[in-house]
């Protein structure tokens, strides 16, 4: 049997193993090797043993300047552990501009693809994290490892050779984990819960839709990720990727 996919915690739902799903030449992605998440800033004692049985080596954090400034980093007793603080956006829309139609693929599509184009060094520097063989296993995150987590993966995991379908489905398990927080929320940060009302629905949605739309528009304007590592000056990492994350 493969390894179960989602890590249960009790602080964080969304903290999952990229491994299993077919990459190029048909050679699965490695399990236990690299794994995607929402904020791990909350981990607790036993999330710590839980985690540490993963042997954790290197964590990319693509949260904002002032996410990391008041929520601070991955609590952690190894002082070997490689913390990579690389933000994807410098600043958090506010929050009361989040409504309907942020829930709308077209409209979270585009708000990716404009990530991808303004994140593009974060993006590079992260790669360069990642082909390096001493950097695994990693993890990377984001607040809630949907949207700037979900864009890195689309951009591994299509260097890889996953095919579209099993990105999209990938992408689409953030929903539940959306779900399984906004419950945990409501029950122990009321006032927070309370704060989220309007935004919840943009909080949530992982529709398919919406990383179908984004992976057809990277097809488009880059040629996919070998098109695109090209563009910023990476042509020979998805080689190195599939070399280090692949199974033989």
């Amino acid at each position: 049997m493969p390894p179960e996919r989602l890590i249960e915690l009790e602080s964080s739902w969304n903290f999952r193993d990229l491994g299993g799903y077919a990459g190029a030449g048909g050679r699965p992605v490695r399990w236990r090797t690299l794994f995607r998440s929402d904020g791990l800033f909350r981990l607790t004692p036993d999330d710590q043993i839980r985690l540490a049985g993963l042997g954790l080596r290197t964590v990319i954090d693509l949260r904002t300047p002032a996410e990391l400034e008041d929520l601070g980093r991955i609590p952690w007793p190894d002082e070997d552990l490689a913390f990579h603080h690389l933000p994807l956006i410098d600043v958090l829309p506010p929050q009361d501009t989040y409504g309907e139609e942020w829930a709308k693929p077209a409209t979270v599509a585009a708000q990716y693809g404009a990530i991808l184009a303004s994140g593009s060094k974060a993006i590079t520097s992260a790669i360069d994290v990642l082909c390096d063989p001493a950097s695994y296993p990693l993890v990377y995150h984001c607040y809630v490892g949907k949207d700037r987590t979900g864009i890195l993966s689309a951009v591994v995991l299509d260097a890889l050779g996953v095919a579209h379908d099993d990105i999209v489905a990938d992408y689409v398990l953030s929903e539940d984990a959306m779900r399984r927080m906004m419950e945990w929320v409501a029950e122990n940060q009321p006032e927070l819960a309370k704060s989220l009302e309007s935004a919840t629905a943009a909080i949530v949605a992982a529709a398919p839709e919406t990383m179908e739309r984004f992976l057809e528009d990277f097809d488009e304007r880059y040629g996919g990720a070998e098109g695109y590592l090209r563009s910023v000056g990476r042509p020979d990492a998805g080689a190195r990727l599939r070399g280090l994350l692949l199974e033989p």
